[in-house]
């Protein structure tokens, strides 16, 4: 799979890496010059990498068999997680990561910094949706948001959820199963 860029509005689109890698996710840095994207070459695990649109090649951030597409609101650290379910930030300019160790449960989705880059936002897989911010740095959780269907009925899974950047609104999707059942008398 191939990584490209879709201009909006002007240009034409661009391709961004070679058909040698196999692309599993990507995100924009908040300057809008930069995208992390996590891929893995013929051979090796998947990782994470920082690449400049102004035509630099590519430049792992992780190492393999750890990913992450979740960039701060700066733009100056990747989370990412390691094949042991493990969390880290990477600095974007290079450097040592940092172990993040927040208790993040299992049935937990990390969607994303808070607009302040101080707290993590995660989220309950359940109806309703709760979403708790975690402090980075002292692991302290409260309860942020609780998102509940406007249609509950049939619904069996909220997606994923965007906010806007000041995180006043939000989009969602929902799956859905809904049935009818019929009651039928006096056949033989």
């Amino acid at each position: 799979r191939k990584l490209i860029v879709l201009p909006t509005g002007i240009g034409e689109p661009k391709q961004l890496t070679d058909n040698k890698t196999d692309h599993r996710n990507s995100a924009w840095l908040p300057d809008g010059k930069s995208i992390v994207f996590s891929a893995a070459e013929p051979g090796h695990e998947v990782r994470t990498y920082l690449l400049n649109l102004e035509g630099r090649s590519p430049r792992a951030l992780t190492p393999e068999g750890t990913v992450g597409s979740v960039v701060s609101p700066d733009g100056r650290f990747l989370l990412a997680r390691d094949a042991e379910g493990k969390r880290w930030l990477y600095p974007m300019d290079g450097g040592k990561p940092q172990s993040l160790d927040l208790g993040i449960k299992p049935d937990e989705v990390v969607m994303g910094f808070s607009t302040d880059g101080k707290s993590l936002r995660v989220r309950a897989r359940s109806i309703p949706v709760e979403i708790f911010n975690i402090d980075v740095a002292s692991g302290h959780r409260e309860p942020w948001k609780e998102i509940i269907p406007t249609d509950p009925a049939g619904a069996q899974m909220v997606f994923r959820i965007l906010f806007s950047a000041d995180g006043k609104s939000y989009a969602y999707s929902v799956s859905r199963v809904l049935s009818d059942l019929y009651v039928v008398d006096g056949l033989k």
